[in-house]
């Protein structure tokens, strides 16, 4: 008896007919899709650069001319190794340096190669006594500290994480927008069935569970549906752009699972404190 009286209840209050509830599981795989694709991008991005910034914050590089002496720049490395914070220094062979060169210059165009010369530093690193060691035997060398733009490139992608957080505020409040606008249009198509569920004792806690299910369900589906298009949108990314793969990690996929689960929350907890209140209110 009680169980038919319950599911007499469900279809009384039932949200399906809404034009508007209908639109929630739609909004519901595009803002998660959008959620997930940004969270899954901005994650593989955080490891591309702590590889990149790994390698660039540790690592200086000298530039002699080809003509140079091979006895001066053993002299030369000699005395920066003894720099204080250099932890090794070594000549790049000459394949290492055309393979460096290759982005900047075309194949057909032959050019005697520089000598590069690539120092391991550490956080105790002294670059005024490195660059005095170098330009006191090579005055024309050229040094390459990639910690100055390893600011540069810091900046920018701490900017992109930033506006990224801003996108991600902005869809949860979209979702809570909508939730909110999805129950109140609800309820008020059902205010008949409404009243007549109070009048005969529902409470306030009962009728709001009832809404709550429904968006609950509803959301769900729409985070598989975000999650499903999320993948799918990885997977051919990384089938195009396979450089890529080395940067898409478990935190990745990790993130596209479930930061797009963040709008299922706000859902139910918009849903349940929009329900109350119109409930209480006698508004509808």
């Amino acid at each position: 008896m009680l169980s038919a009286q319950a599911k007499a209840a469900r279809k009384a209050l039932s949200l399906q007919g809404d034009l508007v509830f209908k639109l929630l599981l739609i909004m519901t795989v595009l803002l998660g899709w959008i959620a997930g694709v940004v969270a899954g991008g901005l994650m593989g991005l955080e490891n591309a650069y702590s590889q990149w910034q790994l390698d660039q914050s540790s690592k200086v590089s000298v530039y002699l001319m080809p003509e140079s002496n091979p006895s001066e720049v053993e002299d030369l490395l000699r005395s920066i190794r003894v720099v204080d914070g250099v932890e090794k220094a070594k000549v790049l062979l000459q394949d290492d340096v055309q393979e460096l060169l290759q982005p900047y210059f075309s194949a057909e165009n032959y050019f005697p190669l520089p000598i590069v010369l690539e120092a391991k530093v550490q956080n105790t690193f002294n670059f005024a006594d490195f660059e005095t060691a170098v330009k006191t035997r090579f005055p024309t060398a050229e040094i390459d500290d990639a910690r100055d733009m390893l600011k540069r490139v810091t900046t920018g992608v701490r900017t992109m994480q930033g506006v990224s957080t801003v996108l991600a505020m902005i869809i949860l409040v979209i979702m809570a927008l909508l939730v909110s606008l999805t129950v109140r249009a609800g309820l008020r198509a059902q205010r008949r069935s409404l009243k007549i569920l109070q009048y005969i004792g529902a409470t306030d806690s009962y009728l709001s569970d009832l809404v709550v299910r429904q968006v609950f369900q509803r959301s769900i589906m729409g985070w598989g549906g975000a999650v499903a298009l999320s993948v799918i949108t990885l997977l051919i990314t990384l089938l195009f752009w396979h450089d890529l793969m080395p940067f898409i990690s478990l935190s990745v996929w990790l993130g596209v699972v479930f930061i797009p689960l963040l709008l299922v929350v706000v859902s139910v907890v918009v849903a349940l404190f929009t329900t109350k209140y119109v409930v209480q209110s006698k508004t509808v």
